[in-house]
């Protein structure tokens, strides 16, 4: 399907369903956000290394985020925020830090640990939204986020533990953090 369109963007319909298979598609762009899309999200929708932004939020899709992102994967933003995706996020998300500047998960049921590189390679990532989802552990992970870029990250009603990444704080870009109803522990500064 859609294997002559370079974007389709279907914000804000009525659209019910399953969404349709792109393998072999030269999509650079699927926008279907606010919709009552349900089921899983193929994994065309992942592993294309030439699409650049997937705009899923606010649906009813479900499933886990597959781990197919590819090595050379181009992913400038990925809204997936306010759905019932569960599972972990894949290890594979990070061949994506080149060019991710969005990530938008919150509001799903999406746990586990995350991994401490994952964001390893994320030089561009301007905002991260966690929130509203039950990842555990240690935020390690932080420490790994370019602090010239990074403006906004919410980790809000999570399970997460420990303490706070003081690097974080000293941030020039940082612009709102948001870590409230969690387990972290020691000070501030």
């Amino acid at each position: 399907a859609y294997s002559t369109f370079q974007s389709i963007f279907l914000y804000q319909n009525k659209l019910t369903g399953e969404l349709p298979s792109i393998k072999g598609s030269e999509l650079y762009g699927f926008g279907a956000s606010g919709n009552a899309l349900s089921g899983t999200i193929p994994e065309g929708y992942f592993n294309s290394s030439i699409m650049l932004n997937l705009f899923l939020d606010n649906n009813q899709l479900s499933g886990s985020i597959p781990d197919v992102f590819p090595y050379d994967c181009m992913f400038e933003a990925l809204h997936l925020h306010a759905n019932r995706l569960a599972g972990s996020l894949p290890s594979s998300l990070r061949n994506c830090g080149s060019f991710l500047t969005t990530l938008l998960v919150h509001n799903n049921s999406l746990g586990g640990n995350i991994e401490v590189d994952l964001f390893n390679s994320s030089a561009y990532l301007k905002s991260l939204l966690l929130h509203s989802n039950t990842f555990d552990g240690k935020v390690d992970f932080l420490e790994m986020l370019p602090e010239k870029t990074l403006e906004e990250v919410s980790l809000d009603s999570n399970n997460f533990v420990g303490n706070l990444p003081t690097r974080l704080f000293n941030s020039s870009s940082l612009r709102v953090f948001s870590a409230g109803n969690n387990c972290f522990e020691g000070g501030l500064g």
